[in-house]
């Protein structure tokens, strides 16, 4: 019996060891029987004739046919041929060597009991060599053994084949936890996810409600600006005109200072007339004096003479009299047109200041209740409270930041417009009692003052 090779699951009975013992049919019992007592190992022989199987001679069937000694004797003497003619043996397994191993053994166990230990022909046949044939024998219980390694492969096949299925199902059951578990964090995370779309749109729905109401906010601002706007164009018209108006009721005071100058050139000759009137008033008293005390008895001839010059003294007299009382009538009359345009001057001037103030503290009321700065920062609510603001663009124009500058200008007219009209309330005073000495002091006084003064300056940026 031979040695079997290593078995694999497409091993075939042609890769099994096989017995190569072939006679012909014309071949005497008695050498068949020589090689079954020289070859223990000898399973059978292959009776073939013309590449033609005949029969087959079994080690078993050798054994029934040796144990009767009458067919014994008819075996050894007659050949194969005579033989297996007058014997009748039984049918022969034949199969082809790509035969698999379970086929084989599922057909041999398909045999009469008493036939499962005969060998099978193993026929190798050439498509090329058609005549030629190759009759070889198999042991059946080879074939067995072999089946059972295969058997074997296979159990450890189906061992592994289950052990990977155990495993398969292990890591399923692995997998499917872990699949669990991440279904579970999957809807945890969903959970999450929906909780954060909500805020998301319920942020989303604030910040446009939000966005409208700033959309209403800069519209109200734009509007605002429109409308500090016109104020502020109205606001400088009505200064240009206030200013106007002043700078006219200026340019008329200090052209009634000229006439109150060429007036007072006029009081000064009619007091150096007076003055010269009361020195010949003096001299003709003294003359008169004199005349009298040295001729008692004199002729009325000087003293009417006398009598003449100072009634002429007393015309002339009478004439610069009349002259001054025009003379500050008119003064009166200008200085009461002076004082009507110096209070008219001073009143614009201060509804002008209250103007500019009222305009700027209301711009300043609307910039802080409707900041866009300060409503950005409500919406957002990302600014600290620390933080100085930021001012306002409108703020920072210049033609609103030039209301300061006038407003300065403004006062410090007004001012001046003050002094003079509480000057000219002086001189109002002073004239009307026809006090000339001390209203020719206050007109010096006061156009010395003018001409060292400064003049004002009513030019605006």
């Amino acid at each position: 019996m031979g040695t079997i090779k290593p078995i694999n699951l497409q091993t075939a009975i042609g890769d099994l060891p096989l017995h190569d013992c072939q006679v012909g049919s014309e071949t005497m019992g008695q050498v068949v029987a020589h090689q079954f007592a020289q070859r223990p190992t000898l399973i059978g022989v292959v009776v073939v004739d013309d590449n033609q199987l005949v029969g087959l001679i079994s080690r078993g069937l050798f054994e029934q046919i040796k144990g009767n000694q009458a067919l014994y004797h008819q075996f050894i003497n007659h050949s194969l041929r005579t033989f297996l003619q007058g014997y009748q043996p039984q049918s022969v397994m034949v199969m082809g060597p790509q035969e698999q191993l379970d086929r084989a053994v599922k057909n041999v166990l398909n045999r009469q009991r008493q036939l499962w230990h005969e060998p099978i022909v193993v026929v190798f046949a050439d498509k090329n060599l058609p005549e030629f044939k190759d009759f070889l024998l198999l042991d059946v219980n080879l074939l067995l053994r072999a089946q059972y390694q295969r058997n074997k492969l296979l159990q450890r096949a189906f061992n592994e084949q289950v052990q990977e299925k155990s495993d398969c199902l292990h890591r399923l059951a692995a997998q499917t936890a872990e699949t669990k578990h991440h279904a579970k964090a999957l809807k945890e995370y969903q959970k999450i996810v929906s909780q954060k779309n909500h805020q998301i749109e319920f942020l989303q729905t604030e910040l446009l409600i939000r966005q409208e109401q700033l959309d209403l906010l800069q519209q109200e601002i734009m509007a605002l600006q429109s409308l500090v706007g016109m104020e502020i164009d109205r606001a400088c018209q009505f200064t240009h005109t206030g200013v106007d108006h002043i700078c006219n009721s200026a340019g008329k005071i200090v052209q009634i200072s000229h006439l109150l100058k060429d007036d007072l050139n006029s009081i000064c000759s009619i007091s150096e007339l007076i003055g010269e009137l009361s020195n010949q008033f003096r001299h003709l008293a003294v003359q008169a004096a004199i005349i009298t005390n040295n001729n008692p008895h004199i002729h009325l001839h000087g003293f009417s003479k006398i009598s003449s010059e100072i009634g002429k003294l007393v015309v002339q007299t009478l004439d610069i009299g009349r002259q001054a009382d025009r003379m500050a009538y008119n003064f009166r009359s200008r200085i009461d047109e002076l004082t009507s345009s110096a209070e008219d001057s001073t009143k614009i001037a201060y509804s002008l200041i209250d103007r500019m103030t009222e305009m700027g503290q209301i711009f300043h009321d609307q910039l802080g209740e409707n900041d866009p700065h300060n409503t950005q920062k409500n919406i957002s609510g990302a600014s600290s409270q620390d933080d100085p603001p930021e001012q306002s663009p409108l703020v920072q124009n210049s033609s609103f930041g030039s209301i300061h500058g006038h407003q300065a200008a403004n006062q410090a007219l007004v001012n001046k417009i003050s002094a003079t009209k509480q000057t000219l309330a002086a001189l109002q005073t002073m004239a009307k009692y026809n006090e000339s000495s001390p209203l020719v002091s206050k007109i010096k006084r006061a156009l010395d003052h003018q001409k060292s003064s400064q003049p004002i300056n009513l030019s605006h940026d």
